[in-house]
C-alpha cells in the first residue's frame, strides 16, 4: 500500500495537479471538482450515473464531464447528494444527473414517472425564468437559491428536509 492509499494520509490528487481547481464538493460516494475554464471533473463511486459520464461506472481518477464540453458549457458551482449531482453553467442552466428514485434531479418525465440521468439533464422543473446563485444536494433531494433569493426544493419531503408541509409529487419543485 502506498502512503497516497493510506487511510488518513493527505496528498494532491495527481491528475488534477497542474490545472487551476476553483471549485470543489462532494456527495456521500464522489467528488467533483471545477476548473478556471468550466470544466468539471468528478470521480469515486458512479454506479447511479452520480459521475455524469454517460454510465454507471465508478472511476478511482478524475474524469472530465464530456457532455458539458459537447454542449458548450462551462460549470461554475456543482454539489453531490448521495448517488446524484447537480451542476449550474455560465449561461444560467442547472443540470443534474445521477439516480432519481426520489425526484432529486428535478426531471419529471411524465405523471408520477421519475429516470434516472446518466449524463447532465437541464433542470426544467423550476418555473419562471430564475438566475441560480447557489445550489446544493442531500441524500435523496436538492435545492437551489435564486439571484433574487427564492429557494426551491424537490426530490425527498422525508424528515421535512424540503421546508414544505406536502412532498412534490413525481419530482415536482416547490418554492419555499
Amino acid at each position: 500500500v502506498s502512503a497516497a492509499d493510506a487511510v488518513g494520509s493527505v496528498a494532491p490528487v495527481p491528475d488534477l495537479v497542474g490545472k487551476r481547481v476553483v471549485r470543489i464538493a462532494s456527495g456521500m460516494f464522489h467528488c467533483t471538482a471545477i476548473t478556471a475554464q468550466g470544466e468539471l471533473y468528478s470521480w469515486g463511486a458512479g454506479a447511479g450515473g452520480q459521475l455524469g459520464h454517460g454510465d454507471d461506472c465508478g472511476s478511482t481518477r478524475p474524469l472530465l464531464v464530456r457532455a458539458l464540453r459537447t454542449h458548450r458549457r462551462r460549470a461554475i458551482t456543482a454539489a453531490g447528494g448521495r448517488a446524484h449531482t447537480l451542476a449550474l453553467t455560465t449561461d444560467g442552466t442547472l443540470l443534474a444527473w445521477g439516480r432519481a428514485a426520489h425526484g432529486q434531479l428535478g426531471l419529471a418525465v411524465g405523471a408520477g414517472s421519475i429516470a434516472d440521468a446518466l449524463e447532465p439533464r437541464p433542470v426544467r422543473a423550476i418555473p419562471g425564468p430564475h438566475m441560480m446563485r447557489q445550489l446544493a444536494a442531500g441524500e435523496a433531494h436538492s435545492i437551489a437559491l435564486t439571484a433574487d433569493g427564492v429557494l426551491f426544493a424537490w426530490g425527498s419531503a422525508h424528515g421535512g428536509r424540503l421546508g414544505t408541509q406536502a412532498a412534490p409529487k413525481g419530482g415536482g419543485v416547490c418554492a419555499c
